[in-house]
This record gives C-alpha cells, sequence and structure tokens, in this order.
C-alpha cells in the first residue's frame, strides 16, 4: 500500500479514532542503505526519526502498532520526502520487534501519552550492559532528542554513535500506564539484565507461550516474574506478627490475587545511588547486590480481618502514592534498612525450590540458648501456615536472644516448617559471638522531646496546621487522583520560644504510624561561615537519601544563620555574597530535587526578614508558601508552663501566687520558664537539706520569688538595662497631672489587661516630656520603670550618631531591636532633639537618615508590642514635627517650673533622700525665698546646706579629735543661707523664651502639620 493511500486513509481514522489501518511495512533495508551511505545524513535522520522529538520543538503523535497480536506504543510525525510511499522504521528497532520487511501490522491512532516521573529499564543483554556502563554518560544526554513515547515490556533503541546501539527492555512505568511519555526530570532506573530471550520468529508454540503470558500476566505466582518496589513498613511488636519473613501488601498494590501461601524473594534497593543530572533527564544508577531474602506474601486485607478490636487500624493506612510493604522488624535488620526504605518484592514459584532441608544449625551467644526455645518459637509463628525460615538469617526469638539460622545442605536457601517438620529433622544449637549473630544497629537519632510540657494550644495549633500542609504535600492521602503541589514551610520566632519544640513534636508525629515519613535535620548553625560549595554538597547527600527514602522531609533549623547578609546588606561584602551564593545553592538545589520527588523542607528562623531574599515572597516565587509565627506567650500560657514544669519535679504549694509570677515574667519565653522551674526546683531542695526536713520535698513561695530575682531571661542577655537610683512616685515632689498621665498610659494596660484587649482602640505608647532644664524629666522616666514594673533602656541622643554612612540607622535599629527582647520594657530618650532634629537642616544627612529610621520603628508596618517610647526634651519646637504625629509620640506633657506647694514638696522629698531631719525645718519658709527654682535648684541648695555645716564643723573642732560629723544637724538657719548663696539655673529672660516655646507648641493641635507645610525637603 503506497504511502499517500495511507496518510489519507490515516486522517479518516484519526477521527473515527477506534477503526484500523492495514500498512505494509516496506522500510528495514531502505534506512539500512540510508545509514551505509553517508554519515551526515544519518545525524540528520538521528532527529528524525519517529522516535525523535523533532529538536524538541514539536509534541510528537502517538500511534499503536499491533503485530502478531501484540501491541507496540510508537511516536510519529511526517516530514518532506523525494520518496513519501513508505512509512520508515529504523530496522535496528524493528529486528527488537521481531517486524520484518513486508510484515502486516495494523496502525491506529492511541490516546496522547501520560506523563512519566520513572521508570526501571533493564539491559537486553550482557553486551547493552556493558555498552551502557561505558556510554553511560552519552546515552543520558541524548535520549530525550531519540525517544519520546515508551510502553512496559516494550524494547527501546538508543544510539551512542553512527554504528553502536543499546538495546534496553522497559520492565515498569511510574505511575503504572501502558505507556507513557518521557520528559525533563524524568527518572530512569538501570536494573540487572534480563534473562527473557529474544523474540524469534512467530511459530505455533511461541504464539501458544504469548496467549498463555496474556492469561497469567495478572497473578502473583505465574511462571514469568513480577517485580515491584515498596517502602517497607515494620509490623507491630505483638504476637500476632512474630514471623520474621512473612510480609503484608495491600491487595491493591500487588499484581493480581494472592494467595495466603504465595512465595516471593524481597531486596534492598541500594541506597547509594548516584543521581547523573544530563540533558533534563536524571538517571539513577542502581546497583542491587544487596542479599535477597525468600517471604511468604499475604494481603493486609487478610491481617486486618483477625485484629484484636483493640488494635488501632489506622496503624496500616496505605497510601496509594506510596506502594508499601508491612515487614517484621527482624527482616528489617537482616536486610540493614531503616523505616522507609526501598525494597524489590519478587514473585517466585514455589516448585522452583527442589532442595529439601535436611537439619538445621542455630548460633547464639545467650546461655538460655536451647532447641526447646527454638521449637516453642517455630510453633508459635505456625499455627495457621508454616513458617518459612530462610539460611544464613537472623530471627529473635523474644526481646533479647538472637539465633542465626543455617539451613543443611548449603544449597537450601529457605524452608517451610512447623511441628511435624521438626520432628523429624535435626536441629543442633551452638555458641556464637555476639557479632555474629546480632545485627549491627545503626545510630538512631533523639527524637525524644523532653519539653512536652511547653506545648500549648497555640503551639498545637501550628503543629495541626503542619500536619495537614505536609499530609497534602507528600502524598499522604487517598483522595482520587489530586496531586498537590510541593510546600515548603517556614516557622519563625524569637530564641526559645519553641521553635525547635515544635519541629520536634511535628517530627514525632509523622515518622510514626501510619505515615513513617523519613526526616532528617540539619543544623544550619554549624555551617556558619563555610563556603556555598560545603554545604551545596551537603545538601545534596542529605536530599539524595531523602529520594530513596522518599515521602521525606528535611528541617533547616536556624536557617538564616547561612542565608542572612547582616546588616550592611547593601554593601558587596564577603559574607554577603558569600551568603547570596548560598541562598541560591539551597535553592536552586531543592527546587530541582522536588520537581520529581515527595520531598518538603520545614526551617526555623529567629526573623522573616533575616532569610535570604531567594527564599522569601517576591515576584511570585514563593519558595516558602506557608509562614507561621509563633506568638509571645500569654499570661494563662506562662502560668501553664510553669505550673506543668515544676509539677513534673515536685509538690507545690497552695501559698504559691501563680498570678504574680505571670505578671513578673511578662516577655519571657517557653525555654526561660523551664530554666526557672529548673532552678526553682534546686532551690527547693538546697533548704530542704539545710533544714533536714522529713517530709516530702515541697516547693513554697519564697523559693520561687528568690529564684526569680536571680534569673534573666533569655531576651535580656546582652541588654544593658538601666540600674539607676530607681526612684519612686514619692521620691518625686509636684508634677502630678504629669504622674496620672504616664500612669495611664504606660500602667494600666499592664494592669488590667483584659480590659484593654476587648477596648476597641489603639493604646497609646509613646510620650514626649517637655519642659525647662532641671523640672525633673530624666528623673521621672527613672521612676516610671520602677512603678510600673517595666524594664527600662536609656538612650543618650548623641550617643547613636557616627560619622560613617548607615551606623546611624543601624544603632537606632540595635535599640529598638534591644527593647523588643527586652518588652515590657520603656525605651527613654534623652535630650531628643539632638538625635531627631528637623530634616532638612543637615549638611551631613545622618540626623535626616536616623529620623527617617526613627518614624518606621515608631508607627512602622511591623509594630512595637510591649515597647513604650518616652523622649525628654527641654526645646520641642526643635524636634521634627513629623515625630509629633498621633501614633508616633501622640501624647506630649509639659513638666513645668514648679509652684510654691509644689517646691515644699520638692523639699520634702529631697530631705528623705539625703536623710535630712525635718522636724526643725520651715519647709514651706524656704519653698517661698525659692521662687523660679527648678528640682536641680532645690536639690543644689540642700546640698550646699549640708556643706555648710561640714564646714562650722571644721572650724569649731580640729581634725584629730576625728569628731563624727554625721551628728551635725541642718537647720533652718544653713537651708536659707544656702537659698541666698544660690542663684537660679534659669535667668528669667530664659524662662520667659522657654515659656513662649512651649505656648507656641502647646497652642494648637495642628502645630506639626502646620510646621510640616514649611518644612524643607531633602534628599537623605
Amino acid at each position: 500500500m503506497r504511502w499517500a493511500e495511507v496518510s489519507a486513509r490515516c486522517c479518516i481514522r484519526d477521527q473515527i479514532f477506534r477503526k484500523r489501518a492495514v500498512v505494509m511495512l516496506r522500510c528495514a533495508a531502505v534506512i539500512d542503505k540510508i545509514l551505509s551511505k553517508t554519515a551526515a545524513l544519518w545525524g540528520k535522520y538521528k532527529k528524525a526519526v519517529i522516535l525523535g522529538r523533532c529538536n524538541g520543538s514539536v509534541e510528537p503523535n502517538v500511534v499503536k502498532l499491533r503485530h502478531n497480536d501484540v501491541n507496540y506504543y510508537l511516536s510519529w510525525y511526517t516530514r518532506p520526502s523525494p520518496d513519501n510511499s513508505m512509512l520508515c522504521l529504523s530496522a535496528t528497532f524493528a529486528r527488537t520487534l521481531n517486524i520484518k520487511e513486508g510484515d502486516e501490522v495494523f496502525v491506529s491512532c492511541a490516546e496522547e501519552p501520560p506523563p512519566l516521573t520513572s521508570l526501571l529499564v533493564a539491559p537486553r543483554s550482557s553486551h547493552d550492559r556493558e555498552i551502557l556502563e561505558l556510554q553511560c554518560e552519552n546515552v543520558q544526554a541524548n535520549l530525550l532528542n531519540q525517544i519520546s513515547v515508551v510502553a512496559k515490556d516494550q524494547t527501546i533503541v538508543a544510539w551512542v554513535s553512527k554504528f553502536l546501539s543499546v538495546t534496553l527492555i522497559v520492565t515498569q512505568l511510574n505511575p503504572q500506564f501502558k505507556y507513557g511519555r518521557l520528559q525533563e526530570n524524568t527518572e530512569i532506573h538501570v536494573g540487572d539484565a534480563v534473562a527473557i530471550p529474544v523474540p524469534s520468529e512467530t511459530t505455533a508454540e511461541s504464539e501458544v507461550q504469548n496467549s498463555l503470558s496474556g492469561i497469567l500476566g495478572d497473578m502473583f505466582t505465574a511462571s514469568i516474574h513480577v517485580k515491584k518496589t515498596y517502602r517497607a513498613q515494620p509490623l507491630p511488636r505483638i504476637s500476632s506478627f512474630e514471623s520474621a519473613f512473612r510480609v503484608y501488601v495491600p491487595r491493591s498494590q500487588l499484581p493480581g490475587l494472592v494467595s495466603s501461601d504465595a512465595l516471593g524473594r524481597i531486596r534492598k534497593v541500594r541506597e547509594d545511588r548516584q543521581h547523573v543530572k544530563a540533558g533534563g533527564m536524571r538517571f539513577a544508577k542502581r546497583t542491587d547486590g544487596s542479599k535477597e531474602f525468600t517471604v511468604q506474601v499475604c494481603p493486609l486485607e487478610d491481617l486486618l480481618a483477625r485484629l484484636p478490636k483493640t488494635f488501632d487500624e489506622n496503624y496500616f493506612t496505605s497510601f496509594s502514592r506510596h506502594p508499601c510493604v508491612f515487614v517484621a522488624e527482624d527482616l528489617l535488620d537482616n536486610l540493614r534498612i531503616r523505616v522507609g526504605g526501598k525494597v524489590v518484592l519478587e514473585s517466585i514459584d514455589e516448585v522452583q525450590s527442589s532442595v529439601v532441608c535436611k537439619s538445621i544449625e542455630i548460633s547464639s551467644c545467650e546461655k538460655s540458648a536451647s532447641v526447646e526455645v527454638f521449637r516453642d518459637y517455630v510453633i508459635r509463628n505456625s499455627k495457621d501456615n508454616k513458617m518459612l525460615l530462610n539460611s544464613h538469617a537472623q530471627i529473635s526469638v523474644d526481646d533479647d536472644t538472637w539465633y542465626l539460622v543455617k539451613l543443611s545442605p548449603e544449597d537450601c536457601s529457605y524452608g517451610l516448617f512447623d511441628v511435624g517438620v521438626l520432628r523429624s529433622m535435626d536441629v543442633r544449637v551452638n555458641k556464637a559471638s555476639v557479632e555474629d549473630v546480632r545485627p549491627v544497629e545503626e545510630p538512631t537519632e533523639d527524637t525524644d522531646v523532653p519539653i512536652k510540657s511547653v506545648a500549648t494550644e497555640i503551639l498545637q495549633e501550628i503543629i495541626s496546621e503542619c500536619k495537614g500542609v505536609l499530609t497534602l504535600s507528600l502524598g499522604l492521602h487517598n483522595v482520587g487522583d489530586f496531586e498537590y503541589d510541593r510546600e515548603n514551610l517556614l516557622i519563625s520566632g524569637t530564641t526559645g520560644s519553641g521553635k525547635t519544640t515544635v519541629c520536634k513534636l511535628l517530627r514525632e508525629i509523622l515518622t510514626a504510624s501510619p505515615y513513617f515519613v523519613h526526616a532528617r535535620v540539619v543544623d544550619c548553625r554549624s555551617l556558619k561561615g563555610k563556603k556555598s560549595e560545603v554545604i551545596q554538597k551537603l545538601l545534596a547527600t542529605e536530599l539524595s537519601q531523602a529520594v530513596y527514602y522518599q515521602p521525606s522531609i528535611l528541617f533547616l533549623d536556624d536557617l538564616e544563620s547561612i542565608t542572612s547578609a547582616g546588616s550592611n546588606t547593601e554593601e558587596n561584602t564577603p559574607d554577603s555574597m558569600n551568603a547570596a551564593r548560598i541562598t541560591d545553592a539551597i535553592f536552586n538545589t531543592i527546587t530541582e530535587y522536588q520537581a520529581t520527588n515527595y520531598i518538603s523542607v520545614v526551617a526555623t528562623c529567629t526573623d522573616v526578614t533575616k532569610v535570604g531574599k531567594k527564599l522569601r515572597e517576591a515576584r511570585g516565587v514563593h519558595f516558602f508558601r506557608t509562614i507561621l509565627t509563633i506568638p509571645n506567650l500569654e499570661k494563662d500560657d506562662r502560668i501553664k508552663i510553669l505550673r506543668k514544669s515544676l509539677q513534673d519535679k515536685l509538690y507545690l504549694s497552695k501559698e504559691i501566687d501563680w498570678d504574680h509570677y505571670a505578671n513578673k515574667t511578662e516577655g519571657w519565653v517557653a525555654q526561660d520558664l523551664v530554666v526557672l522551674a529548673d532552678k526553682a526546683a534546686f532551690t527547693a531542695w538546697k533548704r530542704h537539706v539545710k533544714e533536714k526536713s522529713q517530709g516530702s520535698l515541697m516547693l513554697r513561695d519564697d523559693d520561687l520569688s528568690s529564684t526569680l530575682s536571680r534569673c534573666t531571661p533569655m531576651s535580656l542577655h546582652g541588654v544593658n538595662l538601666f540600674h539607676g537610683s530607681g526612684h519612686n512616685w514619692s521620691d518625686i515632689g509636684g508634677l502630678a497631672s504629669v504622674k496620672l498621665g504616664l500612669v495611664e498610659i504606660l500602667h494600666w494596660p499592664l494592669r488590667y489587661p483584659e480590659i484593654f484587649k476587648r477596648a476597641p482602640i489603639k493604646l497609646q505608647s509613646g510620650i514626649l516630656l517637655y519642659g525647662m532644664p532641671g523640672t525633673g524629666k530624666t528623673m521621672l522616666a527613672g521612676a516610671i520603670a520602677k512603678e510600673c514594673g517595666l524594664n527600662l533602656i536609656s538612650v543618650k541622643g548623641p550617643e547613636l550618631l557616627s560619622k560613617y554612612i548607615g551606623a546611624s540607622e543601624e544603632a537606632v535599629r540595635n535599640v529598638f531591636e534591644k527593647a523588643q527582647r527586652a518588652r515590657p520594657c520603656v525605651l527613654f530618650f534623652d535630650e531628643f532633639e539632638s538625635l531627631a532634629p528637623r530634616r532638612g537642616h543637615d549638611s551631613t544627612g545622618v540626623t535626616d537618615r536616623v529620623v527617617n529610621q526613627l518614624l518606621t520603628h515608631l508607627d512602622g508596618i511591623e509594630g512595637r508590642e510591649g515597647v513604650a517610647v518616652v523622649a525628654a526634651s527641654s526645646r520641642p519646637d526643635l524636634l521634627d514635627p513629623a515625630l509629633l504625629r498621633p501614633g508616633r509620640l501622640d501624647k506630649s506633657l509639659l513638666c513645668p517650673l514648679p509652684d510654691e506647694a509644689e517646691r515644699e514638696e520638692i523639699l520634702a522629698a529631697l530631705c528623705r533622700t539625703h536623710e535630712i531631719d525635718t522636724q526643725d525645718l520651715d519647709l514651706k519658709a524656704v519653698a517661698s525665698l525659692t521662687s523660679g527654682f527648678t528640682g536641680a535648684d532645690l536639690n543644689a541648695v540642700l546640698m550646699q546646706a549640708r556643706l555648710n555645716v561640714i564646714e562650722e564643723a571644721l572650724e569649731n573642732s580640729s581634725i584629730e579629735k576625728q569628731q563624727n560629723y554625721a551628728d551635725e544637724k541642718v537647720t533652718q538657719r544653713h537651708v536659707v543661707e544656702s537659698v541666698r548663696s544660690t542663684k537660679p539655673s534659669l535667668l528669667a529672660s530664659e524662662k520667659e523664651k522657654y515659656r513662649r516655646i512651649y505656648a507656641k507648641f502647646a497652642k494648637s493641635e495642628s502645630y506639626a502639620s502646620d510646621e510640616l507645610k514649611h518644612q524643607r525637603a531633602t534628599l537623605a
């Protein structure tokens, strides 16, 4: 039949789709001639054959060829040719399909092939294997340009050079379709050479054999052996599953029906596979040289039918995307494999083993080992069916007794035993060393969670959300054909907030039944300072292992420690460049492995902004789709963690005021509370020993109180808090309205948190104290922390300024960061006008940039919960007006000059501070004499009065007498003389100037906005 007729009829059949056309193939000799003429023509032909990708620009059409009742699936396309009268097919490929020139084949259109994630191929002969091993890279680089469609049990021919080709047989497709399409990142696993005879000429005998193969192809115990790869998952250690060599597979994941007596061979897929990436294809070069064991294969459903009612059937939940086989732990030890490792299960025919076992030799290092113990073990596991034992295999009779079993004769690899068989068999017991009998135990990683008591409700919610995301991402569900993209999670929180605890609990849940996820942990902090090449190599090693044990989770702890460029992100420093390279390596490596594998990443960090930019959300690229933040502990959470941590150690007194300690530990993280509990328990123990008490050890309130006074939370490590005189309100005379305002703004939200939480208002936390010099602004800031129970960080304005570009802004950021760590905290800026003057009046631009940085922190997106900002200034008119906008320093409190009554209060407070007896003093008369004096001036008056007393004492007595001058009293005369000799620090003109400034400042609420209109622009 001519090509014109074929093409026309094929077009018609394409519409009808199921009808066929008979085509005469006359191609093999023609192609051989073309190949022998010119090498250049071969290069053109190689890219234009039916099996090619046409340089990857055209999607192939698929046809089904039926020849001698065997179906083959091929790709094809049309190309200009002088002779369009033929359907061309490679002669070498046609010979592998047993198609000859002139044979009749039936051609029909096939549906679009589904993409394949992986396939298993085997060299057709040992000669093909040798060529493949020598030309592996060449085949990988060019295979996608030659082959597009593959089918199960069908050959493919890969050309290495003009005259050299490799023939491979496709033995397994994943997903399991009849045929499929190769794509980039498709894994091709190369197995052993198969012992399937090359198709010969069709005879009556071969037709019968093909028919029988079609009938028995779905039977697991058929003469054509079936191989399949599974994940190995452990059976629970209860008496019903003690048989070491009995495995259970869900019936849906078996090739066909399986009887309870079916036998199979199981072996480990070597873990040390080499992933070679070339030309978009990834080959997994694998060697299956591990020891094989014969096992009894049973459907899992038969086991579930006889489970005790008390057993949780969810243990045996299987997932369609991850075929699994449940094996005993003894078999895992014999295979030297961990949970989740890959095993190949191959069907065998029981009659193949014609060697009969005549005797059994068991070796053990235990003194209790005996033939009777071994017989009881066999009897216990052969009640329903005969028990299978492998030669040269280790079995555990109980938790502490291991036997090494050897069957005789030597060529007997396995045997089936019960009570009757053992009676007629010689069983001997020999002594052996521990190394020969006990399996080598691989080191296991510690998954214990030592502080489960910190798992508050919020952490439990985060764990639940992580679990839901990861089960979908890793295909741990059976929701039909629903496929969820790989997803990575980022968990952020302050140091000690519970990030590692969340990861440990999450790991404990997902590595147990029914998921049995493989988990690996990378401590990024230990990799800090290493080059990107070293980290990429380590990451590739971990991911290669994750591919083998998939579904897998890779935990990256403290990710910001290797991907953060530090504070100077604008500069191309060696550290920032190395951090950028590490970020690129992490992104590219993980993304590449996740494209075709069930791998997810869970990372932790202290701050999302410190993670490398490429790993954060930007321009539609979401490496971490889910970002979870661990919030601060609430009052109830702190009480729960502290009580639970203490209850696990000792008895607790009923007199302990838990609310008091919850308020005192505001801003503490879970780890701080656990440390506090440990130290308090030790304090109680020391007291108990010192008192020689006979009763039970009990924690008292004074134990916890004394321990709390010595504990410093992690957030305050490295933070220099203000440790001044710590004045109380009673130590500061006057300023009654200012004190009341400070209490309302700062103390009430801490004292009545529930009321303010329900109030639909934004709390004011920015205060400006302004007034003439010496009116007590700085003293008020020190009293705030002591009265309200807050930490205080005092900042002198000029100390943050630096001549280096960026250093001043960094200093401001560091101060707010320290305050955030020390919350609840008061951040006090003294001499604020020197730090934040009006923008546009600085030629260097340093203060302009500082003001910009302050504005972002005072009312930025990040927020500053738990941090109150108090600024003091004697010249509020010099401040940048933008700082006074509502939401920043929105509350301004004037500290005025004291009147006569306030001066009397100030004198009384100062006398208490200086320990001056006021019984003989008329403070009211002194107050009337000190008009215009500030609080600092009054303090100077009393100091001068004490000096006058000492001078008089020195004049009236000699130093040699060493008289105690502390007994000398300050009298009214001394104070009055001191007032007359002391002048006010502020002149009348200066006071008038300040009054005009303050009057203008407080005159209108629109002062700031009016000033903004006349502000000069700045480029800082």
